[in-house]
């Protein structure tokens, strides 16, 4: 469809939606990230669909009669410079930023964006977790926002009782999108060492692994790798297994470890990111990696990794227990009510 027959039908369903919706509702503009894949695009689905619960109008249309736009890391710049122009409130929700994951490195033209929005247009930050603060500032110093807040990501909470530890299989599993060798390499490398010492296990693999890492999956006899899970595909995943494994390299609030803690997992991870502040009520099941603001590769350890599942299956009752407690630390309530009460004061 040409950008001109594209515009006048956006114009004409804004006109619809202050027909069916009238203005006196609460709207608020967030993109469509429908077809993206990772952590803003499961936060954007939850948080949309809650709110709509809520009574909120949310739209994607540019043209519709909105007072608030919530942006997921950046969007069109001239679409938020035009919106702030004309009072607009501006709430940039962060991420990570990009930086080369072997030196650490800040990358300058892919943060351009979002560091324009950082910087000049957006009147809130929302950041993930302490960490993802941290990050940002560590790149960008601080933001030109009036307001920053911190608010953790929530999910939904399995009312199940925690895993016993089982009589004949453990069942692993880890979920994300794995582009980066460190997401793949230190996972492996704990299991093959595991696996020279017991065969008392499995690995469920979820979600697709770059083409330049597959070569890594081959001769595990450990390993299940399912590269297309729905939603309800990983949910069911996880409250079949014992533990959570996840190799992440700086990661701010991860949705695959607090989908993870909200079926009562115990997880087994890196000190890296934001881990102490999700998985803290079971610090003793992340291995340590240095105190620099941005870890780099070299520094996650596999054997580390192994010598934390080791002792998690020792324990595994007690670290099960911890976990099943603490997940109502992660309803996806407390974020949205977080959410709700920040943009209605963007009002």
């Amino acid at each position: 469809m040409k950008r001109g027959a594209k515009l006048l039908l956006l114009r004409i369903h804004s006109l619809w939606e202050r027909f069916r919706y009238g203005s006196q509702n609460k709207w608020i503009f967030i993109p469509d990230l429908s077809r993206g894949v990772g952590g803003p695009q499961t936060f954007v689905g939850l948080l949309t669909s809650v709110l709509k619960e809520r009574g909120w109008v949310v739209t994607r249309n540019r043209y519709s009669p909105f007072a608030v736009a919530l942006i997921p890391i950046s969007w069109d710049l001239e679409l938020i410079s035009h919106w702030k122009k004309r009072g607009c409130k501006i709430v940039q929700r962060l991420d990570g930023l990009f930086y080369d994951p072997s030196s650490g490195g800040y990358d300058e033209v892919k943060n351009r964006e979002c560091a324009k929005i950082y910087h000049e247009l957006a009147d809130t930050v929302v950041f993930q977790s302490e960490y993802s603060k941290s990050q940002c500032s560590h790149f960008l110093q601080k933001s030109g926002a009036k307001v920053e807040e911190i608010i953790l990501n929530g999910t939904n909470l399995s009312a199940e009782n925690p895993r016993h530890r089982p009589s004949s299989s453990w069942k692993f599993v880890a979920t994300g999108n794995f582009r980066d060798r460190s997401m793949i390499e230190p996972l492996l490398t704990a299991l093959d060492k595991l696996y020279m010492k017991r065969k008392d296990f499995e690995l469920n693999l979820l979600g697709p692994v770059s083409s330049e890492w597959s070569e890594l999956l081959k001769h595990k006899p450990y390993l299940k790798h399912e590269k297309c899970v729905s939603r309800e595909g990983i949910e069911q995943r996880l409250k079949e297994a014992h533990v959570f494994i996840f190799s992440f390299l700086n990661p701010n609030c991860p949705n695959s470890v607090i989908e993870a803690v909200g079926c009562g997992l115990p997880v087994v991870s890196f000190d890296s990111g934001a881990m102490m502040e999700l998985c803290g009520f079971n610090a003793e099941l992340l291995a340590k990696v240095s105190e620099r603001v941005v870890q780099v590769e070299t520094e996650l350890s596999g054997e580390k990794l192994f010598e934390k599942l080791e002792l998690c299956l020792l324990n595994y009752e007690k670290f099960a227990e911890s976990s099943f407690e603490n997940r109502l630390n992660l309803r996806l309530e407390t974020s949205v009510d977080a959410y709700e009460s920040l943009l209605t004061g963007s009002l």
